[in-house]
């Protein structure tokens, strides 16, 4: 396995998964110029796809007060509403 592609199985702490690198292709443009492409590793996409599945899960324990890692809402909406100034 690659360095970018080590899955930690063991459970330690020090160890951090890195990302591999995407993957760069170019597509023709119309003036003759090229565009990059990046193209994401299967490991990555599997790991945003299942992102998006967790916070699915987890948006409805959320409550009307819930600013931490809320997708949309952040620590700007937290103190207007401790401020009491409408959103």
């Amino acid at each position: 396995m690659s360095r970018g592609s080590k899955i930690c199985t063991d459970g330690s702490a020090g160890e951090r998964d890195l990302p591999q690198p995407s993957r760069r292709t170019y597509i023709p443009k119309a003036d003759g110029r090229q565009r990059p492409l990046a193209i994401a590793a299967l490991e990555d996409k599997i790991v945003q796809g299942a992102t998006v599945v967790l916070n699915a899960i987890c948006e409805e324990d959320f409550v009307g007060f819930s600013y931490g890692f809320c997708p949309g809402r952040g620590p700007h909406e937290a103190v207007d509403a401790l401020a009491g100034s409408p959103a």
